[in-house]
This record gives structure tokens, C-alpha cells and sequence, in this order.
């Protein structure tokens, strides 16, 4: 990857990993988004 490719890709963080987060990271994945769930539980 070059830097041209690096500053063009988008990088979003999904604050809650419950139905609604979880989808909303999986909609977002599919549309070609770089997704980090965070959520204050250690398991699912």
C-alpha cells in the first residue's frame, strides 16, 4: 500500500458491540470500511 492508498481508505470505530453496533460494523465492512468494534465486555 502506498501513501495515496493509505490517506484514501476510511478507518471507523463502532463504540458498542450489541446488535445494533454489530451490525453497523458489518454493513460498514461490506461497503469496503476498515471497522474496529470496541465494547466494554471481554466475550461476546
Amino acid at each position: 500500500m502506498n501513501t495515496n492508498e493509505a490517506f484514501n481508505k476510511h478507518y471507523i470505530a463502532v463504540i458498542g458491540g450489541s446488535i445494533s453496533g454489530s451490525e453497523a460494523a458489518y454493513l460498514l465492512a461490506e461497503k469496503g470500511f476498515e471497522v474496529v468494534v470496541f465494547d466494554m465486555n471481554k466475550l461476546p
